[in-house]
């Protein structure tokens, strides 16, 4: 067993290495080394925090008795994001669901990755609210996380997230419960989780969402007359405390590039320069600042899309780069100009990404719940907050007129921006292609799409090239499975990153890539898009294909357009000559079915029905599947138990609808997908899957495996 594990080890490094290049794995075999000879734990020794002082952590001729140390802070403390939050048109902004959501924490129901969860009050910091599991103990170096499980359950409450909820609350009403609460938590949290001990001290990305959410309550919270100076002072050996753990081994964060790299470079940027009188702030902030800059070079594209093909993760990029940014324009302190054209990219990218009636975008990619600032009562899948905080901090302009998402606007940018004039929405009406991402969108009034279509430079984060997401009046009809965990048990050990979760078809049950371990694909399929007229004038055609079947000697090509404003065509062809089984597939919402048939599925949405016709140039069989159970079929095998499920939280998996069609025959292959959208009327595709016509309209196609599509309408 153990020479078969470690065979197996072996080739995980070795796909790792052919797929990441010989200085990822020079730099990973460093770091491994570096903790197998100690030397991280010499770094970061496990210490108590009663051994830890003022005297010893702060720089000569900075006071280090409690009282005189606070007034110190008082007079002396770098300015912070907004220096008006005493303002009433500022108070007036902050949400009352702060005030609910403060009321749930001292009842010990705490934000957990857009929802509440029952932990206690105060919560075992070092135990799974899920399963009561306590972690293991010793040195964070020597603790294997992801045999734990899903870590993230442990690690999400000491994200602190609730400081944020609790700082907003007491700016609101000035009630000491909520500022009397954040210390009782935070004392809570240092008596069971000595420096450098323990799971929670494990990830450096971690340390540094703690810290920022630290600095920001005590900003806030700091005149109340819970912030004693005691407190203070013990928040500070704290707070010294992360910025060690972290700049200890930030190279780790860098390996990584994603994230971790920017969020730990956040991390040290803020206490180093929020924490002048530390001995080591000038380092941090000086590492900080250079960590940031270098990975917002190297992870934000030149079309502003993200290094991690993720919305989600677009999102943790952006809010920790304003604030990151702000810090520095407060402080006199500004990053590099072509940071910040790198970060306007970014806002418009993710705006092009977002439902302007929902502010809901593509659940793409990964989504591992991260809310960096949770400064608004929007709830957690509504971008609206982020962009119009970013867009004001870039432009001095609001993205989108008066809201709940002004709230995070306010706090990062302060009461000026309460006056700002909406500016005429940035790309508003243009269609996305976004070809160093690989993302592509066709927009009308009350519907669009997004197409993936990538070649890939970094790592996926799914195995999903030519997945389309549909909205349609501000509902995602066809939509992405998402993540759910990074760890699961089976049958969702994948976690919704496999192909045939995704709405594009799969060929012989296999993924496009391969699937290497938890975080890595290899052999990436590489897509190729192109955006042309078709007649009539001004239609625009979304024309594309991937090589990942071209092992078994098939291309896959998908041909999207919008005929008519209620209606989508989705034109698949299979390319190749010999035997395969091929499968389509569509993710809907657990709506109220209204008609299945094997080529037919229709659903009850808010706008109205939506009906999806499908039709295959061969014979096919069919599955409709919810929350891995069969509804309606006729496909021999059994359905799969993680299909018919869709996670926009992290940690909750819903129900949702699968419906697909399956083919086994000999390629060239054609699928025709119509999508009908409120309308009510007849479809009919021929046999052949060269013509259709939908009500009055007929479009006439190319042959089969004649890409590209050249379709014509009359």
């Amino acid at each position: 067993m153990k020479s078969t594990a470690t065979h197996r080890e072996a080739r995980v490094y070795l796909k790792a290495l052919t797929t990441l290049g010989p200085g990822w794995a020079f730099q990973r075999a460093r770091l491994a080394l570096l903790n197998k000879l100690g030397v991280v734990q010499r770094r970061t020794p496990i210490q108590s925090w009663s051994g830890l002082s003022l005297d010893t952590l702060l720089k000569p001729g900075i006071p280090t008795q409690p009282c005189d140390y606070f007034e110190w802070r008082r007079q002396f403390a770098p300015p912070f994001l907004s220096e008006a939050l005493q303002a009433k048109a500022v108070l007036a902004n902050i949400g009352s669901e702060s005030l609910r959501g403060a009321d749930c924490i001292l009842r010990g129901e705490f934000p957990f990755f857009g929802y509440n969860r029952n932990l206690g009050y105060p919560p075992d910091w070092q135990r799974n609210p899920s399963n009561n599991d306590v972690a293991p103990v010793g040195h964070w170096s020597n603790i294997d996380e992801f045999m734990l499980g899903d870590v993230k359950l442990w690690w999400e409450a000491s994200r602190f997230s609730w400081a944020f909820t609790l700082g907003r609350a007491y700016a609101r009403t000035q009630d000491d419960r909520y500022a009397e609460a954040f210390w009782q938590l935070l004392e809570s949290w240092m008596e069971q989780n000595p420096p450098n001990w323990g799971i929670n001290w494990k990830c450096g990305q971690e340390a540094s969402f703690r810290a920022i959410a630290i600095c920001f309550a005590l900003y806030v919270v700091g005149r109340s007359p819970a912030s004693t100076p005691e407190r203070v002072a013990r928040l500070v050996t704290l707070v010294d405390a992360l910025g060690r753990r972290i700049d200890s081994y930030i190279e780790y964060g860098h390996s990584q590039k994603n994230n971790h790299g920017i969020s730990e470079g956040a991390g040290l940027w803020t206490i180093g320069l929020l924490f002048p009188e530390l001995r080591a702030s000038e380092r941090w902030r000086i590492r900080g600042k250079r960590a940031i800059e270098n990975e917002v070079r190297r992870q934000i594209y030149s079309d502003g899309s993200y290094v991690q093909h993720s919305t989600n993760y677009h999102r943790v990029m952006l809010q920790v780069l304003v604030w990151s940014l702000r810090l520095g324009e407060t402080n006199n302190d500004r990053f590099a100009p072509d940071i910040f054209d790198r970060f306007r990219k970014g806002v418009r990218f993710l705006f092009a990404l977002t439902d302007p009636e929902s502010g809901w975008a593509p659940n793409y990619g990964a989504n591992d719940g991260a809310l960096v600032l949770p400064l608004s009562d929007c709830t957690f899948p509504d971008m609206r907050p982020v962009l119009q905080s970013c867009h004001y901090f870039a432009e001095k302009e609001r993205l989108y007129d008066r809201g709940s998402w002004d709230e995070e606007m306010i706090w990062v940018n302060g009461a000026a921006s309460l006056a700002a004039a909406q500016s005429h929405p940035i790309g508003s009406f243009d269609n996305l292609s976004a070809e160093s991402g690989g993302y592509y969108t066709i927009r009308s009034n009350d519907s669009w799409v997004m197409l993936r279509g990538a070649r890939y430079k970094d790592r996926p984060s799914h195995a999903d090239q030519l997945h389309l997401d549909l909205w349609w009046n501000g509902e995602n009809v066809l939509c992405d499975a998402g993540t759910y965990s990074y760890n699961a048990p089976y049958p969702f050990d994948q976690a919704f990153g496999a192909t045939r979760y995704h709405n594009t078809v799969t060929v012989d049950g296999a993924d496009q890539m391969t699937h290497v371990s938890r975080f890595l694909w290899a052999d990436w399929a590489d897509a190729r898009v192109s955006r042309s007229p078709a007649y009539p004038p001004k239609l625009s055609v979304l024309q594309t294909e991937h090589d990942g079947y071209a092992k078994a000697g098939v291309i896959h090509h998908r041909a999207v357009f919008q005929p008519a404003s209620d209606v989508w065509v989705v034109v698949d062809d299979l390319a190749g000559d010999t035997l395969h089984t091929a499968r389509l597939h569509w993710l809907a919402p657990d709506l109220p079915i209204e008609s299945v048939s094997p080529n037919l599925v229709g659903l009850r949405f808010k706008a109205g029905r939506l009906l999806l016709v499908e039709v295959a140039s061969t014979e096919t069989t069919f599955d409709l599947v919810r929350a891995g159970e069969r509804v309606a079929g006729n496909c021999s095998h059994e359905p799969d138990a993680a299909s018919g499920w869709t996670s926009r939280y992290y940690g909750q998996k819903d129900p949702a609808l699968s419906f697909a069609i399956e083919s086994r025959s000999l390629l060239p292959v054609r699928f025709v997908t119509v999508i009908l959208l409120g309308g009510i009327c007849e479809v009919e595709i021929a046999n052949c899957c060269t013509a259709i016509v939908i009500g009055n309209m007929q479009i006439k196609l190319s042959a089969i495996g004649k890409p590209p599509i050249d379709a014509h309408f009359k």
